[in-house]
């Protein structure tokens, strides 16, 4: 019974100390210099406040804002109003593109926020395993639109499960 509990109260300290100490192995408290910052959805502008203030002090060359597609279940988070702060000569625009539904979402918002000129380039990215990727080159072909479709090169390069690369 004695083990018992000197296992539970080990396992109770343990998770506390992760829990206080976990915060620290997130990014966004210990930055590291990078050629660009990507900035990911969420419902205020403090991230994209964030990436200025990281692009201010040298940590980035460009930022790359982050719209989160229909398919990603996470498109209610965008906020349209970074659209709007995009900087032409330097930041960027990402959109990961699952389906067809995805690409007209895409065209929809490049469209309605003229980012073709208000970003320095537009990027369309196919969902890693789940995007053809013939069908979204034929779409951003005969699309008419200036926007580069990229590839996750990494996931090609060390797999799909392979993080910090």
């Amino acid at each position: 019974m004695k083990n018992k509990i000197r296992i539970s109260a080990i396992v109770v300290l343990l998770l506390l100390l992760f829990a206080r100490l976990s915060g620290k192995f997130l990014v966004i408290n210990q930055p590291g210099r990078s050629d660009s910052i990507l900035v990911l959805a969420g419902e205020t502008d403090v991230r994209y406040m964030r990436a200025l203030e990281l692009y201010r002090q040298s940590y980035g060359a460009k930022i790359i804002l982050d719209v989160k597609c229909p398919a990603s279940g996470e498109s209610g988070r965008n906020h349209w109003p970074n659209l709007e702060r995009l900087r032409a000569d330097r930041d960027e625009v990402k959109f990961v593109v699952a389906d067809r539904a995805d690409w007209e979402f895409a065209r929809e918002i490049i469209e309605r926020y003229d980012l073709q000129r208000r970003a320095l380039a537009v990027l369309v990215s196919p969902v890693w395993g789940r995007t053809d990727l013939r069908e979204l080159a034929d779409l951003v072909a005969s699309g008419g639109l200036d926007v580069r479709m990229q590839l996750q090169l990494h996931k090609y390069i060390w797999g799909p499960e392979a993080r910090g690369v």
